[in-house]
């Protein structure tokens, strides 16, 4: 079974981009890409092997931010709409 990947956006103090969280750290992802979408197009490309010579800090809960600030798109499933309405 594979790992699950842990993405997220992240305030480092001199700027906020994508991170890989990694326990109680998270890698530095501004070098491959500004934001985490961007990320996304890319992930099929980079190895685990780059992803892990980039940088980590000490993960801080309070500088997590919305994992994809401006989402390109966003789609709603109303499945159980008959439940509420």
């Amino acid at each position: 079974s594979e790992a699950a990947v842990k993405l997220a956006t992240y305030d480092y103090g001199d700027g906020v981009g994508p991170g890989l969280v990694e326990g109680d750290r998270i890698r530095d992802l501004r070098s491959m890409a500004r934001e985490l979408a961007d990320l996304f197009e890319r992930l099929p490309t980079i190895a685990e092997e780059e992803a892990a010579r980039v940088p980590s800090v000490p993960l801080r809960i309070e500088q997590l931010l919305a994992p994809v600030p401006q989402p390109r798109r966003f789609i709603g499933i109303g499945l159980n709409y008959r439940s509420h309405a």
